[in-house]
């Protein structure tokens, strides 16, 4: 099935993963928020909302957790979260940096 459906990021690609990939997040929320059965129906398979993502390694995990946190904290203050070209060349570096052995 993996090989069929590469691109999970889009439903429209990934008409069988990204569904499992939804149903698998949702038990793994489960098991840690423990929500009821009514939260999960609503809100597992929502187009607009995730109640998680996978990661494809801990600099992937560390950075998508830096982004959530930032944009978490700035939406109440209503600054805009759409990033700049700049901000999107600044991140590359610091993962070129944090990646790259010295």
């Amino acid at each position: 099935m993996i090989g069929l459906n590469q691109n999970t990021v889009k439903i429209e690609t990934s008409k069988a993963f990204t569904p499992l990939e939804r149903q698998v997040l949702g038990m793994l929320h489960n098991l840690i928020y423990q929500q009821d059965d009514a939260f999960y129906q609503s809100w597992m398979h929502s187009a607009n909302h995730s109640l998680g993502a996978f990661c494809s390694g801990g600099t992937v995990a560390n950075i998508t957790a830096l982004w959530v946190a930032r944009n978490n904290v700035l939406k109440p203050m209503g600054i805009s979260l759409a990033l700049t070209k700049r901000v999107c060349l600044v991140l590359c570096a610091i993962m070129a940096i944090a990646i790259w052995p010295f």
